[in-house]
């Protein structure tokens, strides 16, 4: 009996420090908006007090660069320049989350972190905002910046930045004389809601997510597939006209984030490419929004980073995996 009072006391004490956070409309009352001055953007980044990750250190950061570090029960406010801007979140190496700024001249954001929720952050709407920050304490933002060290993620993983990139697809393409088709697969459920991108050397080619595929028709000749988490994988392709090709978007368990594999598939012995086609969620490209205005220049920007890493697989200097010309299945002909 004493222990199971004792293990009550604890939960309650566990409990009584996850604060809930509501709207305060009189608390409201102090609050003093700032004057955005133009050019600028400015957002809160509230931390609630809770119980669940009080003791993790989280950094705050802004495209490539670390600004705060923002502890339990604190907030920090920043002002950037306005235009297209990515808040992160990052622990060690690892990039937790991202948040879209873009193009808001002269306005206010306010971005909750609260790690009890699903979704590690989230644009709050300023009544709770200012109730938040009434409610925790200021934290300043840092002296001196330091580097993302999450930011190759987020240059090369467009498809977590608040955009659905890929939609569902009833596009059955095919190779031909001119083409093959290349087909990636991801079939783990492992963190099936983080998006692992895909680019062909510098030219972004799509996103998955876990249960889903995509294809691709692409001239004959040599590929270097890339795609990053914990480290890079890259898979070196040689493929031929009028065949198909597969390749497995493998996710693991890695030491500070998950740990992603290109893997090859050779169509021609053994494989399980029919069953993933009839269980997985087929999808495409979305080109309108990739033609948007914000979306456009994160994959121009992604092009440009991408380049140095190119260079180093063109010179061995990053490991890599092959896909032979001969795991490509030839394809059907239709006759009439």
């Amino acid at each position: 009996m004493q222990k199971l009072k004792l293990m009550l006391a604890t939960i309650l004490l566990l409990l009584s420090g996850c604060a809930t956070y509501k709207v305060d409309n009189e608390l409201n009352k102090q609050f003093v908006d700032k004057s955005v001055p133009k050019g600028k953007t400015a957002v809160y980044v509230v931390r609630g007090s809770n119980f669940v990750g009080g003791g993790r250190g989280l950094w705050v950061a802004m495209n490539d660069e670390v600004v705060a570090d923002l502890s339990n029960g604190s907030h920090v406010y920043l002002e950037i320049d306005s235009g297209v801007n990515t808040l992160a979140f990052v622990q060690g190496l690892a990039g937790l989350a991202y948040i879209p700024l873009d193009y808001m001249d002269q306005q206010t954001a306010f971005v909750r972190v609260d790690y009890t929720s699903k979704q590690l952050a989230t644009i709050i709407e300023p009544d709770l905002g200012k109730t938040m920050v009434l409610e925790t304490s200021s934290e300043k933002p840092l002296d001196t910046p330091r580097v993302n060290d999450a930011y190759d993620n987020l240059m090369l993983n467009p498809g977590n930045i608040g955009y659905d990139l890929m939609k569902t697809s009833n596009n059955d393409l095919k190779a031909n004389s001119e083409s093959a088709l290349v087909t990636f697969y991801r079939p783990d459920d492992l963190i099936n809601n983080v998006k692992f991108d895909i680019w062909s050397g510098n030219e972004y080619i799509g996103s998955t997510t876990g249960g889903s595929y995509f294809s691709v028709q692409l001239k004959p000749g040599e590929y270097n597939f890339i795609s990053r988490s914990e480290r890079f994988s890259v898979l070196k392709a040689n493929i031929e006209a009028n065949k198909e090709y597969a390749i497995e978007l493998d996710v693991g368990m890695g030491w500070n984030q998950a740990h992603i594999k290109l893997l090859p598939i050779n169509l021609n012995a053994s494989n399980t490419v029919s069953l993933w086609k009839k269980s997985l969620v087929h999808t495409e490209v979305d080109t309108d929004v990739l033609n948007n205005k914000a979306v456009k220049h994160r994959i121009e920007q992604g092009e440009e980073y991408i380049e140095e890493f190119v260079e180093k697989i063109k010179n061995g200097e990053l490991p890599s995996r092959d896909l032979p010309a001969d795991f490509g299945k030839q394809a059907s002909v239709s006759t009439f």
